[in-house]
């Protein structure tokens, strides 16, 4: 009796043991891959306006290629969201990255066709970021096993980095353009989201919804995530 009582106590440590570094694999993983992406949409939050300007862009132009950006992440956006369950939410994560990535690069070419092209991406990258990360998160903890509560942990923990992220590229941006103009965070930003796939591709295993369901039924799955996000 003492010995299985040892012997289930031993099982048990190794047990909690394993979790726990389960847990910690998972948190680093996601911590740092979801800062990355916060930290490059942070950078990308002012001077988009003072650029276009400084391209001598009339103002109505300028509100018809902010209006196209809103038009993409409402269509193409949620349409290309909506297809992450189906080939992979990692893979969407990434392409998050590659969209926006374009878009940054556009704002440094006065061409009207290469601004409205990266208004588009913008539009796309903005759907994808806001549905697939924390989608990412909830079905990797779901197929490890963990608690609920190790779950709520890193969302928790993710919400102070972004914030953290947040007030770190406030001043990073600024100093930049004031420095090097007004395009100096966006091509910072194309910076660490390069990093960020790379990391991405290293660290995350891909992970996908329900395959069966019908483009329909997740794009309108999708649009509802953008509507209440």
């Amino acid at each position: 009796m003492t010995h299985t009582l040892v012997a289930d106590s031993h099982s048990s440590d190794a047990q909690s043991s394993s979790n726990s570094q389960v847990f910690k694999q998972l948190q680093f993983n996601y911590l740092i891959g979801y800062a990355l992406a916060a930290a490059g949409n942070n950078l990308q939050s002012s001077y988009r306006y003072a650029i276009f300007d400084s391209y001598d862009l009339k103002r109505s132009t300028i509100e018809r290629i902010f209006l196209c950006a809103h038009i993409s992440t409402l269509t193409l956006g949620t349409l290309t969201s909506s297809l992450a369950d189906k080939y992979g939410r990692r893979t969407a994560c990434i392409l998050s990255a590659i969209f926006y990535t374009i878009s940054c690069l556009s704002l440094n070419i006065n061409i009207l066709w290469v601004l409205y092209l990266g208004s588009i991406s913008r539009g796309i990258a903005h759907s994808l970021y806001n549905t697939n990360f924390e989608a990412w998160l909830i079905q990797d903890h779901h197929n490890s096993g963990l608690s609920t509560d190790s779950l709520k942990q890193i969302l928790r923990d993710a919400f102070v980095l972004s914030s953290i992220a947040a007030i770190a590229t406030g001043f990073v941006s600024q100093f930049s353009a004031e420095l090097f103009g007004y395009v100096a965070p966006f091509d910072i930003a194309i910076g660490i989201y390069v990093i960020m796939v790379v990391f991405i591709l290293a660290q995350w295993t891909e992970n996908h919804g329900d395959k069966e369901a019908s483009a329909a039924t997740s794009f309108f799955s999708a649009f509802q995530a953008l509507r209440n996000g």
